[in-house]
């Protein structure tokens, strides 16, 4: 099996994955059904492509699994339009977790909360189902001391009428959390780990997973 950024190979190592005993989970099936060993949360943030979002959403539902897709709503596509809310429905149409990918921004503690609900207001009504969670854009702000006011990141999240936060310490501490952010993966691809840990979350950005995509990375990261 060789380790690159191609939809051949995720599919490859989800299908070693479930060879191996492991379940996969969205998000909020994990929490809902609690299991203790050999179990996988996958979840995936779009930045910047809907279009590959919807090419892993289907690769994975070829493979028989649900993950959670957490849709930026402030960057280079508007979640809201016709044509991409469309995508966005099919992504949850096929049996995936929608979550919100936010921004902190410059803007007072106020006027975030009512652009956060308002957004989670937009997509439930869309979409005709509730949304859980939510994902921070660009982690290098996980320690600004607006978040740890709003205490999003650790799981006081009923001002916001969520379940989760994607960084809270159930899947960033209690399980091996690895990501392929900046289209790498700092501790080694997805594959090694399956094949030696039981308790996993991994996060992967669907930019990333097209054959088109290496030859633009230094572009892309321009745009994050």
């Amino acid at each position: 099996m060789e380790c690159n950024f191609t939809y051949r190979h995720y599919k490859e190592t989800i299908s070693l994955g479930k060879k191996l005993g492991f379940s996969f989970y969205c998000m909020h099936d994990f929490l809902k059904e609690k299991p203790k060993n050999k179990f996988i949360v996958m979840r995936h943030d779009v930045d910047l492509s809907l279009k590959h979002a919807l090419a892993m959403a289907k690769a994975e539902h070829s493979l028989g699994i649900r993950s959670t897709y957490f849709i930026r709503t402030k960057g280079p596509f508007n979640p809201f339009e016709r044509k991409n809310i469309g995508i966005v429905r099919q992504i949850s149409k096929l049996g995936h977790e929608i979550g919100i990918h936010y921004e902190l921004g410059s803007a007072p503690m106020n006027s975030f909360k009512k652009i956060f609900l308002n957004n989670k207001k937009k997509l439930e009504r869309l979409l005709g189902k509730k949304i859980f969670g939510a994902a921070l854009h660009k982690t290098k702000n996980l320690h600004d001391k607006k978040l740890k006011k709003l205490n999003i990141a650790e799981g006081l999240l009923n001002e916001f009428g969520l379940e989760y936060d994607a960084y809270s310490d159930i899947f960033i501490k209690k399980m091996r959390y690895i990501s392929d952010s900046a289209y790498r993966w700092r501790e080694g691809c997805m594959c090694s780990h399956i094949k030696k840990e039981s308790r996993l979350c991994i996060l992967t950005h669907p930019i990333w997973w097209s054959n088109k995509t290496s030859s633009l990375v230094s572009i892309i990261e321009e745009l994050l």
